[in-house]
């Protein structure tokens, strides 16, 4: 495999996992918030608010991912892929630890 196609195919990934993240913290909001411990009354405000920025957090790194593959630098694609799996693996890891402590 060479070099082009082993970055259009990190490109690609990339862009899923963007798009994984802020599915998962759409979803999961709750559980974070929840993990965060704040005042219960404050609760659906932070909910509010963590999902109105979900959007910018999308262009972020969809815009980060197509600066990366313009610059053609795979050690900044691969980082930015692991960077990624990093913020999916913990988001999912906090909000089950959440569930499995209150119940």
């Amino acid at each position: 495999m060479n070099m082009p196609d082993l970055l259009s195919i990190l490109f690609v990934i990339n862009l899923m996992l963007t798009l994984i993240d802020a599915s998962l913290a759409y979803h999961k909001t709750h559980r974070l918030i929840a993990f965060l411990n704040p005042a219960p009354e404050w609760r659906e405000t932070g909910v509010k608010k963590i999902r109105s920025l979900l959007p910018l957090m999308v262009a972020f790194y969809s815009g980060l991912t197509c600066y990366v593959f313009s610059l053609r630098h795979l050690g900044y694609l691969g980082g930015l892929t692991l960077l990624l799996l990093a913020d999916i693996v913990l988001q999912w890891h906090l909000a089950g630890r959440k569930e499995k402590v209150s119940s």
